[in-house]
């Protein structure tokens, strides 16, 4: 697999170029999420829907039962899935306690 910079670098070179000289005040490290929140890829929707919503994310990542990254879920994902489903409009939300909420269809 190649590295996703090196992969732009040859698909769009004038602009990675342009980039590459941009020194910008921070790294990736100072900027990144370190307590991080994983869906394990067997938990179902209503578990992903609750931990996106309490969190307050766009993104989850998802892991495997050995702890190792899968996938990326978006809010856009589960919206497309629970959009597909024949009954969404009657999907009832209930409210648990301040870190856990409960999503049930009806």
């Amino acid at each position: 697999m190649n590295h996703p910079i090196e992969s732009s670098r040859a698909r769009h070179p004038n602009i990675t170029n342009e980039l590459s000289d941009v020194k910008l005040p921070v790294t990736v490290a100072d900027i990144m999420t370190r307590d991080v929140v994983t869906v394990s890829q067997d938990r179902t929707l209503a578990d992903a829907i609750a931990l996106i919503a309490v969190h307050r994310f766009h993104h989850l990542i998802v892991t495997n039962a050995d702890g190792k990254l899968v996938g990326i879920l978006s809010d856009r994902d589960l919206l497309a899935a629970v959009a597909r489903k024949p009954n969404w409009q009657t999907c009832e939300v209930t409210q648990g306690n301040d870190d856990q909420s409960g999503y049930r269809s009806s």
